[in-house]
């Protein structure tokens, strides 16, 4: 059978156990890219399908697993990492174990149709990629980094797992299943888990009533809030949708941001005005998978308006294309999250100054994005980093330069210039530049505008020295042999980022030049 073929008997099976509307639903091509498609035309928030429970893949209740319980049970630690922090890279490996064994051994012809439908090309991922292709998205990239601690957590997974599949051979996966058990076979296994998995709060419905007669009964003896049991909705679990999860990626197509968007817009008499976005606000906040204890199944929402026949995508993440290379083997041309990231460090030489450094920044809102850091092997030094993101979008963010004039202010000028003041300086200058000509001001006003004037561009041109040695490492075209370039993501990103620098460094020109002019 081809995909469509396959798809077309999933859709029958589920069907044929009472889950409606899948009828309106097609697997097709956009331009090369297998992608679902709805007959319907859908509005953002809308309801598409239901999943019921017992179709997920997930690792929820896998202690009890008829067969894998045997493994628990020689190997506690394994589903104590899980039961922890189902987050973590151990964590995983009880869902991988049973991802595994389910791919050798399908328990039902739905999920061996299904599974036999994830890609296991990994070519586009990052852990294909060259050393030199790695390099060549420039030093300002962790692409590579990132790729090597992937690289490891595989070859850790395959050197923990390898030892328990074999000890396991006659019991559960048998001689072919520990002969498919390969380093390639962990590769996927792995790259699937990150790249279709998704993290979810679900239950089978009976955890859920239980949990709600214990709550009355607890209200009952009026129980202390300190001893309640969390709830079930805290626990996380690994799970594979089906059918959902033929939905592509699409920046912005996000339910939720429909509706700020439409917030945004709602003093204004538009005509093009979505109704159904503005009728349907509760719906809006919705996101693509949602589970929904009450019916036992994961509810599958359109998260933007599509046409009869269009595709149905949903933003897998809001992450630069690096995340998306590692985690899904694409990347997006003009990508509005690649970043490159300006570390600004405060001295802890005066403390004083630094409290006062550190007060400002904290009304300026940033606070919470400082940290203390230290290179001192004892310790004893440190300092305050606040990392700052330069965008495609914002190349030249007001928090960078009002961290910098903070840095090179005055005691004086820290101390009596207001935070707004400091915030929007450049303003302050434009905006008072010729209120400042026929009059005597005190030399030592901090108000002063020649001297604010003075400050800026001192603030400007170190910006402008520490972004062109950012962009000496990007003044080429490109940092790789076309010859030796297999992934054209490579120079996607590469010229991502140096459009960034490029773009950073041309406002801070034009800055400059605004008030050479004065």
């Amino acid at each position: 059978m081809d995909d469509n073929e396959k798809f077309c008997r999933l859709i029958q099976i589920l069907s044929e156990d009472g889950v409606q509307g899948l009828e309106f639903f097609r697997l097709d091509d956009f331009k090369g890219l297998r992608g679902l498609s709805s007959l319907l035309s859908r509005q953002p928030g809308e309801e598409l399908f239901k999943i019921p429970f017992r179709y997920l893949f997930t690792d929820y209740d896998i202690e009890k697993h008829s067969k894998l319980s045997e493994i628990w049970k020689k190997h506690p630690k394994l589903l104590a990492e899980f039961q922890q922090n189902s987050r973590s890279e151990t964590g995983v490996y009880p869902f991988i174990l049973k991802f595994y064994y389910e791919l050798i051994q399908p328990s039902t012809e739905f999920n061996r149709i299904w599974f036999s439908m994830f890609p296991r090309d990994l070519n586009g991922h990052t852990i294909a990629w060259s050393d030199k292709e790695l390099k060549g998205c420039g030093n300002l990239c962790p692409i590579r980094r990132d790729t090597i601690q992937i690289q490891v957590w595989i070859k850790k997974t395959f050197k923990i797992l390898k030892p328990i599949i074999e000890e396991f051979k006659e019991t559960i996966f048998g001689d072919e299943g520990v002969k498919q058990f390969t380093e390639s076979m962990v590769e996927f296994l792995c790259m699937t888990c990150r790249n279709r998995g998704v993290l979810l709060p679900i239950s089978d419905g009976t955890l859920v009533q239980e949990q709600k007669e214990e709550t009355k009964e607890e209200k009952k003896n009026n129980t202390n809030n300190d001893n309640k049991k969390p709830s079930i909705d805290s626990k996380l679990y690994h799970c594979f949708v089906p059918l959902g999860d033929f939905g592509n990626h699409k920046f912005g197509a996000k339910s939720s941001t429909k509706l700020e968007l439409q917030n945004q817009r709602r003093h204004l008499n538009d005509g093009n005005m979505n109704l159904f976005v503005k009728s349907h606000p509760e719906l809006m906040k919705k996101k693509f998978f949602e589970y929904d204890d009450k019916t036992n199944a994961l509810i599958v929402r359109s998260q933007e308006q599509i046409l009869s026949g269009g595709q149905i995508c949903y933003e897998y993440t809001a992450a630069p294309n690096w995340e998306l290379l590692q985690n899904f083997g694409f990347a997006v041309p003009y990508n509005p999250y690649d970043r490159v990231i300006v570390n600004i460090t405060f001295d802890a030489e005066d403390p004083k100054r630094l409290a006062k450094e550190l007060q400002v920044l904290n009304k300026m809102g940033v606070s919470s994005f400082i940290k203390r850091v230290s290179d001192d092997p004892n310790g004893q030094k440190y300092k305050y980093s606040l990392a700052i993101a330069l965008t495609l979008g914002d190349a030249c963010p007001t928090i960078l330069l009002s961290a910098n004039r903070v840095k090179l202010l005055s005691d004086k000028q820290l101390n009596e210039l207001r935070t707004d003041e400091i915030a929007f300086m450049d303003r302050l200058i434009l905006q008072n530049k010729d209120k400042q000509q026929n009059k005597d001001k005190d030399k030592d006003d901090v108000r002063d505008i020649n001297k604010l004037k003075v400050l800026e561009l001192n603030v400007l041109r170190s910006l402008q020295a520490s972004l062109n040695v950012l962009w000496e490492g990007y003044k080429e075209e490109s940092l790789i042999d076309p010859n030796e370039c297999k992934h054209p993501s490579v120079n996607i990103l590469y010229n991502s980022i140096r459009m960034i620098l490029r773009k950073s460094i041309q406002i801070l020109d034009q800055k400059v030049q605004d008030l050479g002019q004065d």
